[in-house]
Formats: structure tokens, C-alpha cells, sequence
């Protein structure tokens, strides 16, 4: 595998578009600023099976929609949750232009799991996933979304009202996901709060810097 990567030239990473990578080897920094070539975007409507191993994406541009979802213990489904997080990814990123791209992992991953133990888990996924997939794959959000946290906003609203029919589950997850963007909002605005005193100092300490310099 490693000599497949160190053949492959770097590509220039593409503006507005989320890069599905990961790290290449601990023994080469470059990789912070290439990528291999075997990497294609995803086509507008498509989705895909995102993995939360091999993942890489912009935090200040998507952060905010990437939430791995309500499952594990005491849920009624497992081991979707990266899978769920991927789906609505994409929903949002095509909504605002921004492409998703994918190809060949950095790292090799071969670590197997007990397939019994992830059956019990993956169960009502297994059914679920029928109506959940072609929801994701039919719904539009309003163009008054323009932000991430208004797209998800709107994406949480239609789970409740066209999955919630599903399964209970899903108003649930649904309310979590509102509950998401309340505390990502939150410590957002508590973020701008600490800061705005501090930018107001500086500015005070620019204008009289510059009156004194005007008097010298």
C-alpha cells in the first residue's frame, strides 16, 4: 500500500469542497497538504455509505451538520451513526454547492468485528434504511436555507414529519439533531461574546496609538 501512494502524484485541493481523506503515514507530513490522485466527487443526488474512520472535513464550513446521530446504547439501532451523519452531509452540501469527495483511504483498515454481535446492532437499520435512504434521496430544502445550521434546521423538521411515521425513533433523533444546532448556536454566540471585549480593546488601543502618532 505504501508503495502505491508514494507513486501517485499530489492534486491541489479544490476550493469549497469537502475532502474525504485521511492520513497517509505518521512518517510523511505532506500529507497536510496533498492529496492522492485516485479521488472523484461525488455526483449532485448521490449519496454514499460515509465511514467515520477514514473522514476528513472542514469544521468552520460543515461542522455544524456533522452530528453521528442518536444510536448505541439504550437505542434501537447501532453503528449507523457515521453512516447517518454522511447522508445528511451530502443532502446540505449539494443544497449549497459544495462538492464531497471520496477515493482511496490513507489508512488500511482490517480490523474485523463479532458480524453477530454487529447484527444485533444493525437490525432495525437494516429495515429502517429503506425508507431512509430514499427520503435522503428525494428531499429539497427551501432556498431560504443559506447556512448549514438553517439546512439542518429544516432537514431535522422533514425526519420528524416523514420518517417519524416510520418508527417513534426518529421524532426523537429529530429533536436531538434541533438540540445539536441549539448547542453548536450556542456556543457560538458565547464564543463571540468572550471575544467581542477583547477585539473592542484592541481597537481602542489602535485609535489611540494612532492619535498619539498624530501629535508626534
Amino acid at each position: 500500500m505504501s508503495q502505491l501512494y508514494s507513486s501517485m502524484k499530489p492534486t491541489p485541493v479544490l476550493k469549497d469542497e469537502l475532502d474525504i481523506v485521511v492520513i497517509p503515514t505518521i512518517l510523511n507530513l505532506d500529507f497536510l497538504e496533498m492529496y492522492v490522485d485516485a479521488v472523484m466527487t461525488i455526483p449532485k443526488g448521490t449519496l454514499f455509505p460515509m465511514c467515520g474512520m477514514n473522514l476528513a472535513f472542514d469544521r468552520e464550513l460543515i461542522g455544524p451538520a456533522m452530528y453521528f446521530g442518536l444510536m448505541g446504547d439504550g437505542q434501537p439501532i447501532g453503528r449507523y451513526d457515521d453512516m447517518w451523519a454522511g447522508w445528511c452531509v451530502k443532502v446540505i452540501c449539494d443544497h449549497m454547492g459544495w462538492g464531497v469527495k471520496t477515493g482511496l483511504p490513507y489508512i488500511w483498515h482490517s480490523k474485523a468485528s463479532n458480524p453477530f454481535v454487529n447484527l444485533r446492532k444493525e437490525y432495525n437499520g437494516i429495515f429502517w434504511q429503506e425508507e431512509a435512504i430514499p427520503f435522503f434521496q428525494s428531499v429539497t430544502l427551501p432556498k431560504e436555507c443559506d447556512s448549514v445550521q438553517q439546512c439542518y434546521m429544516e432537514l431535522a423538521k422533514l425526519v420528524k414529519e416523514k420518517l417519524g411515521k416510520v418508527d417513534p425513533y426518529f421524532i426523537k433523533l429529530a429533536d436531538v439533531m434541533v438540540t445539536w444546532i441549539g448547542l453548536k448556536l450556542g456556543k457560538s454566540l458565547t464564543l463571540q461574546k468572550e471575544l467581542r471585549p477583547m477585539h473592542q480593546k484592541a481597537k481602542m488601543r489602535r485609535s489611540l496609538n494612532k492619535a498619539w502618532e498624530s501629535h508626534v
